[in-house]
This record gives structure tokens, sequence and C-alpha cells, in this order.
């Protein structure tokens, strides 16, 4: 389902803070260093390319560059779900020492994944439909939206503190090091997070472009 609602027109500034993730994560795909690592973690990888296809479908949204809009919006919470799964992963891999059974974990959010992809290509449960304004789209939430933030919230929360408990124990200073440098590279994106979602309680019309 598309609806229209009449906002201010649309300003570039807008599209800003996408644009500038893409050319950024585009500046670490052209480093040499930053490849080779992309392509020996996978996690990593996985996490840079969701990252870049979120800011690429916000941006198509400014000015309506993409006319599918409701398909636009189910795709990047798709992406938004799987990224933030990745992030979990990720944060539970830094760890040596499992703090619960790795692969019935991975098993869980994989089946926890397909639910969500299926529930939001499918029905109108969790997205309801798109909401077009003057320069992007927002979504219209289904009576179950809210299970989507809890599980991102989750993702980022427990994501953080895997990673903290990794820095904490580590006693090699070059992974305390590497791990710290991770932390650090995601605490806009997590503080982002809630910050949007939080908004998103008191009913302004935002998205995490904005």
């Amino acid at each position: 389902m598309e609806s229209d609602l009449n906002t201010a027109d649309f300003n570039i500034f807008f599209a800003l803070p996408a644009l500038v993730t893409i050319i950024v994560i585009i500046i670490l795909f052209s480093s040499k260093r930053w490849r080779a690592l992309l392509w020996e973690h996978t996690l990593i990888a996985g996490l840079v390319i969701t990252l870049l296809l979120m800011n690429s479908i916000e941006l198509l949204t400014f000015g309506h560059i993409y006319k599918n809009y409701d398909l636009l919006l189910r795709a990047y919470y798709i992406i938004s779900i799987i990224s933030s799964s990745l992030f979990l992963s990720l944060s539970e891999r830094l760890n040596h020492q499992e703090i619960v059974p790795r692969y019935p974990l991975y098993i869980t959010i994989i089946l926890i994944n397909f639910g969500f992809i299926y529930s939001i290509l499918n029905s109108d449960l969790l997205i309801f439909g798109a909401l077009r304004t003057s320069y992007t789209i927002l979504r219209i939430p289904g009576n179950y939206y809210w299970l989507i933030q809890i599980f991102i919230l989750f993702c980022l929360i427990a994501g953080t503190y895997l990673i903290w408990r990794s820095i904490d124990r580590s006693k090699n200073p070059l992974d305390k090091k590497r791990r710290t440098v991770i932390l650090y590279s995601f605490i806009p994106i997590i503080f982002t997070a809630f910050f949007v979602i939080t908004l998103m309680h008191f009913g302004l019309l935002i998205n995490l472009s904005i």
C-alpha cells in the first residue's frame, strides 16, 4: 500500500548522510588493506555491503528516483534486519570463548531472519505500506512492526556488549586494539538507531537518513 503526504520540498542536505556513508564505504573498498580484510572476514564484508545497500536505498528514495516505493521500503527493512544480525554474529565471533553454543545461535538467527523476510514480503503484519512525502518515503507500520524494532535494538545492544566483553578479556594488545577500533566504528550507527527509533515512538516523520 502506498500513500501520499504533503511535506516540505526536497532539500539536498537531507540526502547528505546517506551520500557521505556511501562515499566512505567506496573509499574503504578502494584501499588494498581494507579489501584484504574484507576478503578474509566474511562477516565484516557482509556488514559493510548491507550498510552500503541500505544507504543506496535511502538515496534512491530522495527525490523519488525509484517509483516502486512499497517494494523499496520493504527491501530496506529486510536489509536492516540482515545487517543487524551480521553485527550480532560478528560481535559474538570476536569472543574466543563461546557464551552460548555458536552454531545453534547462528541457526536461530537465520531462522528469525527468514521469518522476518517472509512476513515483510508476503503480509502487512510488520510493514503495512509506504508513505510518500515530498522528498522521501516512510513506513506505515503494521500491527507487529514493534518486533522489528525490538530485534534490531537487541542485536545492537547484545552486539555492543559482546564487543566490549571481547576487548575486556583480550590478552593480546593487537587484538584489543582491533576490537576497540571496531567498537568505535559502530558507535555512531548504534546511537543513531536508538535516536531514530525513539523519535518514531513520538510520531515524528523521520527515517534513518535524517
